[in-house]
């Protein structure tokens, strides 16, 4: 009886310690609100996630910057490698998103525009552009890049192709319904910040110039950058600052690839100039904004980028060479394009009506022949076309991967939102 009962204990013992050790193997209960069931149909929001992912630092962004422009990716960047092989490689991003074009979204899914959600959150507004205030049209909850409204804005800056002040101060006033204290040269600018005016709108007429080596505005758009983030920084309530950079575009669309690959170097300075801001400080986002180059390459079978890449830096020279000696254009281009072709008597007649722009592009276009390079520009909006987001700075990481627009923007606003806001 006694060897039955300890046979019984053992049989016990290994039941209830296989049960034991079957117990803790198995996995950690998964939280039920982390589930989509029937019971819980709705997914965490984003925020929720992010949290839980680690994502985001507990804070959000206190102010952010959007710098949007195109070329910064494809074939328009490779051109600009090539033109400075020194270049600064950005490998500094902390995330990049891409986002599919406008032509995906649902009829109804139109979203707030960003400049009214800033607005209401009570950041100060800050735009910067190269264009007759023009800024994209994601910015607006608009189709297409236009003219902002400048009623809003406690600081917006632009050039503007109309050369005439009082053209300049009619867009302003055009743009804004109100008389804002307004600049239309740098002198006028430095006046209005000396006397901290709060509110403060700035036109200015600045083409890109060549010179013997390079190009640059003037004044220069990175001076009007570097003035904005300046003036902003200092509101403690946080801002929401938009630079918009749309002559790498223009130039490509026009086949003048020479001006395309100065507005990029522009471009490349005023990229850098707000890494170098965002690293200094904790409590901003930096967006970049690539839009695509909205159309199609064509090159021909011998295209050497190099070899292009190498006439079209010959331009500032040929130009100085031109203006001192019109009447010698044929043998200076000669001198410095042997064997290629150029339409001698209409650079020439260009030069006599002092349409030095004119002759300019006439020779680019002689060396895109030759070189057998071109661009075709599509009808389509670049803000119609998707875009890649690059992103630096507080709360950077949420940026990743492949998004839906309204993605992004639920993203954007968990990034910048405080609490009760």
């Amino acid at each position: 009886m006694r060897h039955i009962l300890l046979g019984l204990l053992l049989v016990a013992v290994v039941f209830f310690g296989g049960s034991a050790d079957a117990q803790q193997i198995l996995p950690v209960p998964v939280d039920s609100t982390d589930l989509i069931t029937p019971v819980n149909a709705q997914p965490l929001p984003i925020e929720s996630v992010a949290r839980r992912r680690g994502l985001l630092l507990g804070e959000p962004s206190r102010n952010l910057i959007i710098f949007a422009s195109t070329g910064i990716t494809g074939a328009s960047a490779a051109l600009y490698e090539a033109w400075v092989p020194r270049r600064r490689i950005h490998s500094q991003w902390q995330g990049l998103e891409t986002i599919y074009p406008s032509m995906t979204r649902p009829a109804k899914g139109s979203s707030v525009s960003l400049l009214q959600l800033f607005s209401r959150m009570g950041r100060r507004l800050g735009m910067v552009s190269d264009e007759n205030f023009i800024l994209p049209g994601f910015i607006q909850a608009e189709p297409s890049q236009q003219t902002v409204d400048l009623s809003n804005y406690h600081l917006a800056l632009s050039f503007s192709s109309q050369k005439e002040p009082e053209e300049r101060a009619f867009l302003i006033n055009s743009a804004s319904g109100s008389g804002l204290p307004s600049a239309l040269t740098f002198a006028e600018l430095e006046r209005l910040f000396t006397s901290k005016s709060a509110r403060i709108a700035g036109c200015f007429y600045g083409p890109v110039k060549s010179s013997a080596s390079s190009a640059a505005r003037e004044p220069g758009f990175a001076e009007l950058v570097s003035s904005a983030v300046s003036r902003l920084a200092v509101a403690p309530e946080g801002f929401f600052l938009t630079v918009n950079y749309r002559s790498v575009a223009d130039a490509r669309n026009k086949n003048l690839f020479w001006q395309m690959l100065e507005h990029k170097k522009i471009q490349d300075n005023i990229l850098q100039q707000l890494v170098t801001f965002v690293h200094g400080r904790k409590d901003t986002l930096l967006l970049v904004v690539d839009e695509p180059e909205s159309g199609s390459w064509s090159i021909g079978p011998d295209f050497a980028p190099a070899a292009f890449v190498a006439d079209l830096k010959k331009i500032p020279d040929v130009m100085q060479a031109i203006a001192e000696k019109p009447a010698d254009s044929a043998a200076v281009l000669g001198r410095y394009y042997d064997g290629i072709s150029f339409p001698v008597d209409d650079i020439l007649g260009a030069l006599a009506a002092g349409d030095v722009e004119k002759a300019e592009s006439l020779i680019e276009h002689g060396l895109n022949r030759a070189h057998q390079v071109s661009f075709a520009s599509h009808v389509t909006e670049l803000a119609n076309s998707g875009m890649t987001v690059f992103s630096l700075g507080r709360n950077a990481e949420m940026f990743f991967g492949l998004s839906s627009f309204e993605d992004f923007h639920r993203r954007l606003l968990s990034c910048v939102s405080m609490p009760g806001e």
